[in-house]
Order: C-alpha cells, then sequence, then structure tokens
C-alpha cells in the first residue's frame, strides 16, 4: 500500500519505473503465499489495470506493466482488456514483446492462437535470428519438458511454417 501511494504522489519517472518493476516482481515471488493471496492481489490488480489505461508509459514500465497485468489477471480479463495490451506491447520493443505474448500464449488456447501468430508475424517483419531465439529457446524446453501437446495443432502448423520460410537462415 505504501508503494502504491508513493507511486501516486511522485512524478519521478525513475521511482515510478522501480515502484512498477518491484510490485510486479513482489507478486511474482509471492503469489503462491496465502496471506499475500488473501490479501494482495486486488490491490495488485487494480494497479496494474490503471497502468495499462494510462496515457504514457515509457518501454521498460509498460513491459513491466504487461507483464504484471497478466500474471495478476485470468485468461479471461486478459482477453477483454486485449485492446489495452496490444496498444503497449510496440512500446516495450521486439525482445520483451516476444516474451511477454509467449507469456500469454500459455494463459488460455484462445490467446495461443492470437499470440504465436502475432509472435510469427513479427518474427517475419523483423527477419532476426537472434531474435528468433526468443521464440524457439522456450519452445524447446517447453517441448521437452510438456510434450507434443505444448501447442494446439493449429499454433504448431504456423510455427512449423515459419521455421520452413526461415530454415535458410540456419542452414
Amino acid at each position: 500500500k505504501k508503494l502504491l501511494n508513493l507511486y501516486n504522489e511522485t512524478d519521478n519517472v525513475e521511482v515510478r519505473n522501480k515502484i512498477v518493476q518491484g510490485l510486479m516482481l513482489y507478486n511474482q515471488r509471492h503469489r503462491n503465499n496465502r496471506s499475500f493471496v488473501k490479501n494482495d492481489p486486488p490491490l495488485l490488480k487494480a494497479f496494474f489495470t490503471e497502468l495499462l489505461d494510462s496515457k504514457s508509459l515509457n518501454s521498460k514500465m509498460a513491459d513491466d506493466a504487461i507483464r504484471g497485468f497478466i500474471d495478476t489477471h485470468s485468461s479471461k480479463e486478459i482477453m477483454m482488456n486485449l485492446d489495452k495490451i496490444d496498444k503497449w506491447l510496440p512500446t516495450t520493443g521486439h525482445y520483451s514483446s516476444i516474451m511477454l505474448k509467449y507469456t500469454l500464449v500459455h494463459k488460455s488456447k484462445e490467446l495461443q492462437r492470437i499470440y504465436i501468430k502475432s509472435i510469427v508475424a513479427e518474427l517475419r517483419k523483423e527477419n532476426n535470428s537472434n531474435l528468433d531465439s526468443y521464440l524457439f529457446g522456450p519452445l524447446s524446453m517447453g517441448y521437452q519438458g510438456t510434450g507434443k501437446n505444448l501447442l494446439e495443432p493449429e499454433s504448431k502448423q504456423v510455427v512449423v511454417d515459419y521455421l520452413k520460410a526461415v530454415r535458410y537462415k540456419y542452414a
């Protein structure tokens, strides 16, 4: 509560950046703690929702705000706020954008269909093998851990088609 009040009282961008980052990390570290689950999530949900409604976020704050929003909201709530998320994703930079979209892919089947296509479209546009690794690395680890059912067939096909299109870069 003190950090939320400080955020609202200060105009210092660096302080605000650190508060947003700190609250996002705090949520990630404590969301399995019973007292946290009982007391803090409604405050953080409201905070991250308000951030996405903001008129101006810098790239770092947008990255942390989107991640905080994803982590504190259900897939249904995310679906209802895709316009807000999609408004800020381009400001985060390609590496963060790909990672945030990849997180969204695993929230629900509907989000998977949307954001696998979005990731591949961004990768095609950028044509950057380093950026490709931000999809292929997590997918490889996911397939090792989860197995062949990590992605829905439609999403798998989107990735396979992309792999075929860019194999010249890796041959």
